[in-house]
């Protein structure tokens, strides 16, 4: 209900435009439990122990009773209290589902890891040739199977991996792998 300069209650109480921004705001700076309780929406000024016992005022009686400014702070307050709701609604729902994508992160990282190391083992150690000396690898042999490593001073055999001291040619005629 409204009349000229503020609002009524439904009990008739008469709250002019100034007391109603400055009671709006008071009950806007409650904590959000207080808040919540009544679900952002305020109450009479002289409900509590002056015993008005009326419903909230209607947000169309406060848009129109009170400064514009004064209606933007109840908004404000009223999208806090309906925030956490929704948080609270989503919440326990989204925590499950971060939780258990967090957890099929963790496992895919950690076969991830798994499968790097094994890739990493099988490139480094079981496909490459490598000089018996320094365990560089190298990729192909340039047609001849007297290799000579481009890391050290070695000259070894691309069959059999032996290291022929300076010279790998003597060897390949009676290499066991030829």
């Amino acid at each position: 209900t409204r009349f000229e300069d503020g609002t009524l209650c439904n009990e008739g109480h008469a709250t002019c435009r100034t007391c109603l921004d400055a009671h709006v705001k008071c009950c806007g700076d409650d904590d959000l439990r207080a808040l919540r309780l009544r679900e952002g929406r305020v109450l009479c000024p002289r409900g509590g122990v002056l015993g008005c016992s009326a419903s909230p005022f209607s947000d169309k009686d406060l848009a129109s009773g009170m400064s514009s400014a004064g209606f933007a702070g109840y908004v404000k307050g009223r999208a806090r209290v309906f925030a956490a709701e929704t948080r609270e609604e989503v919440n326990p729902e989204a925590q499950k589902r971060l939780q258990a994508e967090q957890q099929r992160l963790a496992a895919l990282e950690q076969a991830q890891r798994k499968v790097l190391a094994a890739r990493k083992h099988i490139e480094d150690e079981i496909l490459p040739c490598k000089c018996p000396r320094c365990l560089s690898p190298y990729l192909d042999a340039p047609g001849c199977t007297a290799m000579q490593c481009g890391n050290c001073p070695c000259n070894f055999c691309a069959w059999c991996g032996a290291d022929c001291g300076g010279d790998a040619l003597p060897h390949l005629s009676f290499c066991v792998y030829k």
